[in-house]
């Protein structure tokens, strides 16, 4: 929630940013603002909620990897909630097997990343390629995406000139790099701007009662073997490696991926 707080912020945007819901937000504004000794209050006349000059983000700095979990069952919870389940508790009652297989990220780096993305500010570090070369970079960072059980963030590479995605665990040390506000930011990303409908088949060579089984665990409904997936351009290959892979208990992949709409 604080990542907003620069110009101020309100609920509606908030839950329009995080895609969780109104109640949830105003729960967390209040508790944050308890959290945060009186250096952030509600504007009646500006109808935002204001950071003063005192105010330092919090929640994210101590544990950034279990904040960015809590923000995920969060929004889970949430999207159960609007389609009418019934919780019987507010803790979401799940073992989450996700968590246990995301790769491990440095809390500093996240830190640093999350820090860079808040103030729109440059980065600079060394990363390391796939085959181990080392090479120093100097980055706008602008979001953090979750694909393949591994955080990605979407950045301006600025010896390239192009925006790219990077593998967080694979920075071996970074630093802000200039002053807030002089990175390069998403706008004109076409890539993360742009969003394609993926449209996927259930494989013609499963069988029928495999076929019937993925229709209904994944709420198809009746006689449909289409899945469309609205997702943004930059991620559609993560969306594709995760939904043709094969299936366990079949030697066929579920999913076949037809075109984009």
């Amino acid at each position: 929630m604080a990542l907003l707080w620069g110009n101020g912020c309100d609920r509606e945007t908030l839950s329009k940013k995080t895609g969780i819901g109104i109640r949830t937000i105003q729960k967390c504004i209040n508790d944050y603002i308890q959290s945060a000794n009186g250096t952030v209050s509600y504007n009646k006349k500006l109808k935002a909620y204001i950071a003063n000059e005192t105010f330092e983000p919090t929640l994210i700095n101590d544990d950034p990897e279990s904040y960015l979990q809590y923000c995920l069952g969060e929004q889970l919870q949430q999207s159960l909630l609007q389609k009418g389940k019934v919780m019987t508790s507010h803790k979401f009652p799940i073992e989450d097997i996700q968590s246990l297989t995301t790769s491990n990220v440095d809390d500093l780096i996240m830190g640093t990343l999350v820090q860079s993305i808040n103030t729109q500010s440059q980065i600079c570090g060394t990363y390391v390629a796939k085959k181990g070369t080392r090479t120093d970079i100097i980055l706008s960072p602008h979001s953090i995406a979750l694909a393949r059980n591994r955080y990605h963030v979407r950045a301006y590479h600025h010896k390239f000139g192009r925006y790219s995605d990077f593998a967080v665990g694979r920075f071996e040390s970074i630093r802000i790099y200039s002053q807030p506000q002089t990175g390069v930011s998403a706008d004109n990303d076409a890539e993360w701007q742009t969003f394609d409908n993926l449209v996927f088949e259930l494989n013609p060579k499963l069988t029928y009662e495999e076929i019937e089984s993925f229709r209904m665990e994944w709420n198809l409904p009746s006689q449909s073997n289409q899945k469309i997936i609205r997702t943004r351009r930059a991620l559609a290959k993560y969306v594709r490696q995760e939904m043709e892979k094969t299936a366990i208990g079949t030697a066929h992949q579920t999913w076949i991926y037809k075109e984009d709409k």
